[in-house]
């Protein structure tokens, strides 16, 4: 069973399907219709990442439309908490599209540090798109791993048995 649909899907807020059998009385029709609501939009953050040399962090990520309509001035924000580190703008994503985008900070973030990067469309609201929880993730800061303190020393055998010097 199909029905057309217009091309352009965004006249269309909500479709309603009812079902029925014919010549039929049914004692309950409230639960033979059930309805969606047509989201065509869904901005997504995917594969970010964000690593320190100890000196420059550098936070990577792909903005990508899983929806079905163009995003045009996506803003993708890189925040600590609260805090808008940097605000990066796509231009436009065409459908099953995406960009990445970097973020280059000149300091030094400790391993394990907590950073979200949050992608918006002016406009588009909780309603309108199919998933908002992917629109931002958060990401851990990797490091390279520090050396706490080296242990370094000789050791001999004699006569009378081993003996170590720790140094």
């Amino acid at each position: 069973f199909n029905v057309p649909l217009p091309e352009n899907l965004s006249q269309i807020g909500e479709i309603t399907v009812t079902a029925g059998l014919d010549g039929q009385i049914d004692d309950n029709p409230s639960d033979n219709s059930g309805s969606v609501r047509l989201r065509l939009h869904d901005l997504s953050v995917e594969e970010a990442m964000a690593k320190t040399d100890g000196e420059t962090t550098i936070i990577t990520a792909l903005v990508a439309n899983r929806g079905r309509e163009e995003l045009s001035d996506i803003a993708v924000q890189l925040m600590d908490g609260e805090t808008v580190l940097q605000t990066q703008m796509v231009e436009s994503l065409s459908s099953d599209n995406g960009t990445f985008v970097r973020f280059q900070l000149e300091e030094d973030l400790k391993n394990g540090a907590l950073l979200t990067l949050q992608a918006a469309v002016e406009g588009l609201g909780v309603t309108q798109e199919n998933i908002v929880a992917n629109n931002s993730c958060t990401i851990m800061v990797e490091a390279p791993e520090k050396e706490i303190f080296r242990i370094s020393g000789t050791a001999e055998a004699t006569d009378a048995g081993a003996s170590a010097v720790v140094e």
